[in-house]
């Protein structure tokens, strides 16, 4: 036999079942073998390659995979044959990812009939336009960066004699949406598009059936010893990062109507920040919070949630502070993490984040919500009883499911901060109530040290893991069940310990759960305290979407 897939048929098998085998669309099983008639033990059928099948899960829509497949509704309804919009779970649909160039095919009309660009083909195929020939087998482009090349502008217009909207570093990585003419039209961190010259810059195409994936760094000022802060991490990094979330500001328990800083930073460090991170062209978002109160009652954050949304009039004075915060320090948008809640206040929590996402989007800012995790409307968990995921879902841009801490928190006991069985329980039936392609994952990159004698952990680093470590001569193991790597240890005082922290091995792991699942990728927290390695094998491993 050739080197193309074959398969021979067995006793009772029929087209369908080798469909469903091979994860292929009959119907391009039924084009690949002309004249298949009727099936016989020991006949060979070829498996086409050009196509890729892919098996409809619970929550999936024509809308949804169209738009992760970079295709129009309407091409996925033909290349389908498809009689109703109407999805079933386990349906087999046809995913294209090469194509053999037919009579009259240009790579305007290849770019026009598969939503891309003429220099994306141009790119992964290494062809130029007019080189076409009949019958040659191109792959499909999918997700296209570019990555500028020395002193880039990016214009209003495809012109040099444009306005010049940014002035990026070398090295910013820029969503490619259109081209011509030797220009690439770009996508910026606040939506709008721009042009850059292709002289200025180096494509990065993925192929179809690659699904880049989004990544979001939690930013912070030092947290104390051993604990340091966001910014290195943040500045060379920055090129794989879709958002930057600032925890900066928390809700005043005094006036919950209004916003203080959180930690200790100036106006002008911040608006240095917001600028470096522009130039690198991540979208920075500032944190809203109920958290890490200094004094107070232990019901402090659910009583500052109580006061805000007791009447419109305190939800629309946090409402006008917010947006005057973001026009001040040019954010482009809010990441609200409100988490402590009493139960009661569900409702009233809701109308406030519709009321916010409603203002946001009057203005054209962008609406990310972090919302602690379940994995089904009767997890018993009462932190995250009050989040309205579907109402949530409908309000935001983005929603961060925040799968820490599994354990960790007091009197939890040692184990994985997020563990891979779980992570993936809280994701899908996110999934089923939220949008996909708005979740990010919200993963620890950070580890507990737990004293098995005092019953408490120690917050600690990627560097301070593997510093106690080497310190107590302790065998790192990976625990294969839940993807995380462990280890135990004797203190000088007798007590036992066990740690509990993540690498690249269970970042990667992560990342690869929440591509198969559909998500939009995953959110760290928080940036400075994860193992270098990660960057470098998620670099490798996938293509990392920007704004």
């Amino acid at each position: 036999m050739s080197s193309m897939i074959w398969h021979q048929v067995r006793e009772g098998e029929s087209v369908y079942d080798i469909a469903r085998q091979h994860i292929v669309p009959i119907k391009a099983l039924m084009e690949a073998n002309e004249g298949i008639g009727q099936l016989f033990v020991g006949q060979w059928l070829q498996i086409p390659q050009s196509v890729q099948g892919y098996v409809v899960q619970e929550g999936d829509t024509l809308e949804e995979l169209s738009r992760q497949w970079n295709i129009s509704k309407a091409t996925l309804v033909n290349q389908n044959t498809l009689r109703t919009e109407e999805l079933l779970v386990g349906q087999i649909l046809l995913r294209q990812v090469t194509y053999t160039v037919q009579a009259g095919d240009t790579l305007f009309s290849l770019a026009d009939k598969f939503q891309t660009t003429v220099a994306s083909f141009e790119a992964l195929n290494n062809v130029n336009v007019g080189e076409l020939q009949v019958g040659q087998v191109l792959q499909i482009p999918g997700y296209t960066a570019a990555m500028t090349i020395g002193q880039a502008q990016i214009y209003d217009r495809p012109s040099t004699k444009g306005r010049v909207l940014l002035r990026p570093v070398t090295g910013a990585r820029f969503t490619v949406t259109g081209s011509g003419d030797g220009w690439l039209k770009v996508r910026l961190f606040d939506g709008r598009e721009g042009w850059l010259t292709e002289g200025q810059s180096r494509l990065e195409v993925s192929t179809r059936d690659d699904k880049p994936l989004a990544l979001l760094g939690y930013f912070t000022e030092d947290e104390g010893p051993g604990l340091p802060g966001s910014e290195a991490s943040f500045l060379a990094h920055a090129n794989d990062l879709q958002d930057v979330s600032l925890f900066y500001y928390q809700i005043r328990f005094e006036n919950p109507t209004t916003l203080g800083k959180f930690g200790e930073f100036t106006d002008e460090a911040l608006r240095t920040l917001v600028a470096q991170a522009h130039a690198r062209n991540v979208r920075v978002l500032a944190v809203v919070h109920n958290l890490l109160y200094m004094e107070g009652p232990a019901t402090i954050s659910k009583d500052v949630v109580k006061e805000l949304v007791s009447s419109s009039a305190n939800r629309q004075a946090l409402i006008a502070n917010i947006l005057n915060l973001i026009r001040q320090f040019n954010f482009d948008g809010i990441d609200l993490d409100v988490e402590e809640v009493y139960e009661e206040d569900r409702e009233g929590l809701s109308q406030f984040i519709i009321e916010l996402g409603n203002a946001l989007h009057q203005e054209g800012y962008f609406f990310s919500v972090a919302v602690p995790s379940k994995t089904s409307a009767e997890d018993p968990s009462a932190f995250a009883k009050p989040f309205d995921y579907a109402v949530i879902g409908g309000a935001a841009d983005q929603v961060i499911i925040m799968l820490y801490n599994e354990h960790g928190w007091p009197g939890s006991g040692p184990g994985p901060v997020v563990s891979i069985g779980r992570m993936e329980q809280a994701l899908t039936y996110a999934a089923s109530l939220i949008p996909a392609n708005k979740i990010l994952g919200a993963v620890s990159v950070f580890g507990f040290d737990f004293n098995l004698e005092t019953g408490k952990a120690r917050y600690l680093t990627y560097a301070g893991a593997i510093e106690t470590a080497n310190q107590f001569g302790a065998t790192i193991q990976f625990d294969e069940e839940s993807q995380t790597p462990f280890y135990t240890y004797t203190a000088e005082n007798g007590q036992d310990h066990e740690v509990w922290f993540e690498n690249e091995r269970s970042i990667i792991a992560k990342a690869r759960l929440a591509q198969t699942l559909g998500v939009n990728g995953l959110a760290l927290w928080r940036l400075g305290m994860e193992d270098p390695a990660i960057w470098p094998g998620l670099e490798e491993q996938f293509t990392l979407r920007k704004p």
